[in-house]
């Protein structure tokens, strides 16, 4: 996304300038104080490209920190899921101990075996659901970026080289629209699946509860 951004940049930064030198090569038609606006236009417009690099950087920052962050979180959830798994190993070895009294309470354990399975399946639909939803909004904002940088290349008289450049900055911003839009479709089928698997295991939590109602 930097590499991306810095080009777009670079090229918005040559089309303010393109405007300045053509201010310059006209002063006969330029108001009076012209070119001081033109070059303190400039000079903003690369104080404010500067402020924006530091900003994405931190951005990059930011991510880079939350990835770790639930990583680890999820680490610590696996290890409590071992625990609560050498848990159940425990109490199964039990209800084999019971035998025929403890019929229902295998059954039950079953049911509720494969409905922890289905809700882990849930849960990571629900996952990739909100990583197709942080693509959704990244092709997005890139597509916006690139239809701005596009049009500041443009104003004035641009060269063929600077027309040719809009029209890539155009063509790559259609394609991020058109990503966009198939990561909203992988977004809701996602969410759709994962409400599906947590009715299913709704379900089954229902019967081995009826078998069960000590075990909840």
């Amino acid at each position: 996304m930097k590499n991306a951004t810095r080009s777009w940049v670079i090229l918005a930064a040559l089309g303010l300038g393109f405007l300045g030198s053509a201010t310059v090569s006209r002063p006969a038609l330029a108001a009076p104080g012209a070119d001081d606006q033109a070059r303190a236009a400039l000079r903003e417009a690369r104080a404010l490209f500067k402020e924006a690099a530091a900003l994405e950087a931190k951005a990059d920052d930011g991510r880079d920190a939350a990835r770790k962050a639930y990583f680890a979180a999820l680490k610590r959830a696996h290890e409590v899921d071992e625990q609560a798994e050498l848990k159940k190993a425990q109490a199964r070895r039990k209800l084999n101990d019971a035998g025929g009294l403890a019929a229902k309470e295998r059954a039950a354990d079953g049911y509720r075996t494969r409905a922890t399975g289905l809700r882990i399946q849930a849960d990571q639909m629900d996952h990739a659901a909100d990583a197709y939803a942080v693509r959704v909004n990244t092709e997005r904002a890139r597509a916006k970026a690139q239809r701005e940088a596009a049009e500041l290349l443009l104003k004035g008289t641009p060269d063929g080289d600077l027309q040719k450049e809009a029209a890539e900055l155009k063509k790559a911003a259609e394609q991020d629209d058109h990503d966009a839009a198939e990561f909203a479709k992988l977004e809701a089928e996602a969410r759709k699946r994962a409400a599906d698997l947590r009715t299913q295991a709704a379900a089954l939590v229902t019967r081995a509860n009826q078998l069960d109602p000590d075990g909840k």
